[in-house]
């Protein structure tokens, strides 16, 4: 703080723990915006890391990000010593179970009040993973985060699964049964993945079909697209039928439950558990 003060004045000091404190006043009231104010001021940060940027200063980057791994890990010590098992850990933030009348919140709050530092929290009813970029939570509001392999995100040329193989787990995490019966959940689109192919050198839809061409899909630069084995591309001058009677249900069917087998079942009790997120 007194490093960025000297630097850019009083002024810039000011005015970001104004859009700061903006932020966190709209986090319940308005979560997108709270969202696009929090990617403003991470990327004040990162530009202290960055040599070409008037904020560029390796003693404050250092500084916060030291800072704040070891800080992590002192409540993650305390967390332990206490009985409170860690999930998962990554670089600004962790997961835990907390059965102990919210105990992880008075460690985290003991240690605001040393450090002069703000957690954020997420309080979760259900926590499913397979690690810490892989996982899906529950909240009691019915409100779902789905990260990595179980994202409701298409990624272009990426490795993701299509969203009727993670509209599939979703449903049977949520509701129990089997991922075949999810299938009347699923639109034909969400069969659908996407990548920019050379085959038409253009943004392509493909699906795991029935019927196929044997060579894979590749990317414009040469490489194998992800999953891109035995399947055909969903062209716009093909009939839908068509395509949605050469779809291979079995085979996404398979690969939900597979991703359903990977889920670290530990993190399941018979009680009612609650499962307790903190970010700086």
């Amino acid at each position: 703080d007194q490093c960025l003060r000297r630097l850019l004045g009083e002024h810039f000091v000011t005015m970001y723990n104004k859009l700061r404190e903006y932020r966190l006043s709209m986090k319940h009231v308005n979560p997108t915006l709270a969202k696009g104010l929090k990617l403003i001021l991470n990327s004040a940060f990162g530009k202290t890391g960055f040599a070409y940027s008037r904020l560029y200063n390796p003693q404050v980057f250092i500084q916060i990000t030291l800072t704040g791994q070891l800080y992590l890990l002192m409540i993650l010590e305390m967390c332990e010593k206490y009985g409170l098992p860690v999930l998962s850990i990554n670089t600004d933030g962790f997961t835990l179970i907390d059965d102990n009348n919210n105990f992880s919140t008075l460690i985290a709050r003991h240690m605001e009040s040393i450090t002069g530092l703000t957690l954020e929290e997420s309080v979760y009813e259900k926590y499913y993973g397979k690690d810490v970029n892989n996982y899906m939570t529950f909240k009691d509001n019915g409100k779902i985060k789905a990260i990595g392999s179980y994202s409701m995100n298409r990624d272009m040329g990426g490795s993701n699964n299509s969203l009727a193989i993670n509209k599939m787990v979703l449903n049977v995490l949520k509701h129990g049964g089997e991922p075949k019966d999810y299938l009347k959940d699923c639109l034909p689109c969400d069969y659908l993945n996407i990548a920019n192919c050379t085959a038409t050198n253009e943004v392509i839809r493909f699906y795991r079909a029935k019927n196929c061409d044997l060579n894979p899909l590749r990317f414009a630069n040469g490489r194998k697209v992800p999953k891109g084995d035995c399947c055909a591309i969903a062209s716009d001058f093909e009939p839908l039928q068509a395509i949605v009677d050469n779809i291979d249900y079995e085979y996404y069917i398979n690969e939900a439950q597979n991703l359903l087998d990977k889920i670290v079942p530990a993190t399941e009790r018979p009680y009612d558990l609650k499962i307790q997120e903190s970010i700086l």
